[in-house]
This record gives C-alpha cells, sequence and structure tokens, in this order.
C-alpha cells in the first residue's frame, strides 16, 4: 500500500462521512456522532488509521453495533461504512435464522486482535449449545498459509476484507468472509446459519 495514499485516507474518510446528513463533530473534531429515531451512532477516528464504529440505543446505553478496523484501503473502508449507515436506518435488520443446518467441521477465525478470540470462544459456545460438533478457533491471520491444511473453512473478520481477495484467489470455497453487520453487532446466529451448511 502507498503510503501516501494511505496517509490521505483517515482525512479523506472523515470528510466525506462529515457531508452525511445529521452528522455532527461531538466532544472533539476526532469524534462524528449522528442520532436515528431511538439510536445514535458514533464514529471515532484514532491517529492510528484506526476507526471505531458504533451505535447504541439511546435508552438503554447498550451497544447494538461495534466495529473497530484499520483504514487500510478505500473500498473496504466504504463496506464498512456503508453497514454502520445501513444498520443506523434500519435496525430491525437483525432477524431469526433458521437452525436446521448441521455439518461438522473445523473452522478458524482469521483476525488480528482480542475481538477476535472474543468472537471465537462466543461462536464456539453457541455451536456447543446446539450440538453441532464444530470446533472453532482463533488465530492471527498472519498463521492461515501454515494452518489452512488444518481446518475446514477459514472465516476472516471483517478488519481483514481487504486481505479476501488474494486468499480465495489461493484457496477458493475455503474462505469466507464474516458479514461486517453479523460481526459488528454480534449476531452470531446469522454467522453460524451462513458458514455451517
Amino acid at each position: 500500500m502507498n503510503e501516501f495514499y494511505q496517509d490521505l485516507l483517515s482525512p479523506l474518510m472523515y470528510y466525506w462521512v462529515q457531508l452525511h446528513k445529521g452528522v455532527h463533530v461531538c466532544t472533539n473534531s476526532c469524534k462524528l456522532c449522528l442520532t436515528h429515531d431511538s439510536i445514535y451512532g458514533v464514529i471515532y477516528f484514532h491517529e492510528n488509521k484506526m476507526v471505531e464504529l458504533m451505535i447504541k440505543d439511546k435508552n438503554t446505553n447498550h451497544h447494538l453495533f461495534d466495529l473497530c478496523f484499520e483504514l487500510y484501503d478505500i473500498k473496504t473502508a466504504l463496506q464498512q461504512f456503508h453497514q454502520f449507515f445501513h444498520y443506523l436506518k434500519h435496525p430491525q435488520l437483525l432477524q431469526p435464522v433458521q437452525q436446521d443446518k448441521k455439518h461438522v467441521c473445523k473452522i478458524l477465525l482469521a483476525g488480528s486482535g482480542l475481538t477476535t478470540e472474543y468472537f471465537a470462544n462466543a461462536l464456539q459456545l453457541l455451536v456447543d449449545q446446539k450440538k453441532l460438533g464444530v470446533f472453532i478457533e482463533a488465530r492471527n491471520y498472519h498463521e492461515i498459509e501454515r494452518l489452512i491444511d488444518h481446518y475446514d473453512l477459514i472465516l476472516l473478520a471483517p478488519q481483514m476484507a481487504y486481505m479476501f481477495d488474494t486468499y480465495f484467489q489461493k484457496y477458493g470455497d475455503k474462505i469466507k468472509m464474516i458479514d461486517a453487520l453479523d460481526f459488528a453487532t454480534c449476531h452470531f446466529e446469522a454467522i453460524i446459519e451462513k458458514v455451517i451448511q
């Protein structure tokens, strides 16, 4: 990635987000806020090119959507922001999913931080409750090459979306992306439904 381009990406995305209807600067210039009905969104632009997208319930202050990612390329950044704005306007999107698909397999959840470990544990808990016979483990995405043969499926966390095309060309359908909306809203049921067939 060209460093000049990457340095421009953060101010460019900040300016683009600020142009959206209803978005205003919050307590400091690195924080943008917007509200919609009974929920509100906050966007943090951190110094290290990290962005945090958060949606909370106005009444309970409960997190409904939480996604942190590095501004690596414009395509991936736009995908994450579009998911955020779409959910902000349509929070009812998360519908119950069918639970009748079962398949025993070993899944690697590949990401780059503690959130990935948390997700793997939460998904493992859910598949154990459903007695699906699935093993899910979190590892750093740098380990995919070394571990690919030990797993039936590799799930990439949304923060790694910029790597998907590269991995898909090498490994095909063995690599799947976790939908950013499902990841950010902790919709574990939907993730299991989409990947365990």
